[in-house]
This record gives structure tokens, C-alpha cells and sequence, in this order.
């Protein structure tokens, strides 16, 4: 096997990762900012998972 076709799949091998990073803390940005920000929209969902959360814990 070529060594320079083993370095081009370690590069895309790490140009994926560094995307789905991007996507993920993309994703948990709005996320954050939807469910658990000063500006979210649905305030009282985050207070209803985090109460959700700690009865689900208590087992």
C-alpha cells in the first residue's frame, strides 16, 4: 500500500471528525440557547427536564 494514500485517509479521517465537531457543539449551542439561555423561548421546558431529571436520579 502507497504511503501517500494511507496519509490522504488519516487526513480525511480527521477532516471528519472536525466536522461532526462542528456540527455537535453547533448543536449545543442552539440547544443552549433555545432550551437553557436568558433568550429561550420555552423557559419553562428546561426547568421541567431539570426537575424531570432529579426524579428519574432519585431511584
Amino acid at each position: 500500500m502507497d504511503l501517500s494514500l494511507v496519509q490522504t485517509h488519516l487526513d480525511n479521517f480527521v477532516d471528519t471528525w472536525k466536522g461532526w465537531n462542528s456540527v455537535f457543539t453547533g448543536l449545543n449551542g442552539f440547544l443552549n440557547l433555545f432550551l437553557g439561555g436568558d433568550a429561550a423561548p420555552i423557559k419553562g421546558l428546561s426547568s421541567t427536564w431539570e426537575a424531570f431529571k432529579g426524579l428519574h436520579s432519585s431511584k
